[in-house]
């Protein structure tokens, strides 16, 4: 990642696990890893080196036209529902409480709404002023940045740290 951040061709590509990939992987092998992390990294390598053999052979084949059967509400439907899967699994995150993992999502939607009670507020104060300053900054702080004078570039460069802001006052806090 370091390298490519040196020397890749564009400033703005993000390199990393992505997160429907990152969803999908966790929604085959986590049955079968049973909480056993030398199990989960070796199923998650195994299957990211079968399905590298499985892109080349049918890149090989010339067979990518099978995408294009893909329906557009069928990938908007995927999409939207690992949106919502994805940001549901950051809740337990933001309250501070502990879910269990189960196969099913409505069973963790479940779990969250019963023990809301059990919510951590120092926790919720921390992930909802981080949500609140990512929003700012992706909302107003350019404008702010410009009308104090800032050059554009700056001020789109400030606005656009967010994240390590957020990285840094967590930091700081969480040092206290």
């Amino acid at each position: 990642l370091l390298i490519y951040g040196l020397l890749g061709s564009s400033r703005t590509l993000a390199v990393g696990p992505v997160a429907i990939v990152s969803l999908l992987v966790a929604t085959a092998i986590a049955p079968l890893a049973n909480g056993d992390v030398a199990v989960y990294v070796s199923l998650a390598l195994t299957l990211a080196f079968l399905v590298g053999i499985i892109q080349v052979a049918m890149g090989l084949m010339r067979i990518g036209f099978l995408v294009n059967f893909l329906s557009h509400p069928v990938l908007v439907g995927f999409t939207a529902a690992a949106a919502i899967v994805i940001g549901f699994s950051q809740v337990k995150h933001v309250l501070g409480i502990s879910v269990p993992r189960t196969e099913r999502f409505y069973e963790q939607v479940l779990y969250t709404a019963q023990n809301l009670g059990a919510t951590n507020l120092v926790t919720l104060a921390i992930g909802l002023g981080s949500i609140g300053i990512l929003l700012f900054f992706k909302q107003r702080m350019t404008r702010v940045l410009l009308g104090l004078g800032m050059s554009p570039a700056w001020a789109l460069s400030i606005a656009k740290s967010a994240p390590l802001v957020i990285v840094v006052l967590g930091t700081l806090l969480v040092r206290l």
